[in-house]
């Protein structure tokens, strides 16, 4: 993670203090003190992916279908492929 406020890279194990904001849980760069938090449409991304992995997954244990169970087995990838995409392409915004 890189923090806008004074640019300087970070991992998520450095992170001490996290508090439940105005928009969501916000956490304080290691470096500068400055709150951060995640871009919301980003996180909301990520829980629209999640979600559609994990319907699709649990899902597929209950359909003895072949053609079905494929296609279900593409959309829990599909679900999959969106959630890494807003994790990777989300960005840190000032608190």
């Amino acid at each position: 993670m890189q923090c806008p406020a004074c640019t300087e890279k970070f991992s998520a194990r450095k992170i001490k203090k996290v508090r439940d904001g105005q928009r969501g849980m916000e956490f304080q760069c290691p470096h500068c003190s400055e709150w951060l938090f995640n871009e919301p449409k980003m996180v909301k991304l990520k829980m629209f992916g999640a979600l559609v992995m994990l319907v699709s997954a649990v899902s597929s244990f209950f359909i003895h279908d072949e053609q079905l169970l494929q296609s279900l087995s593409w959309v829990t990838f599909s679900g999959a492929v969106i959630a890494l995409f807003a994790i990777y392409k989300g960005k840190l915004l000032k608190a």
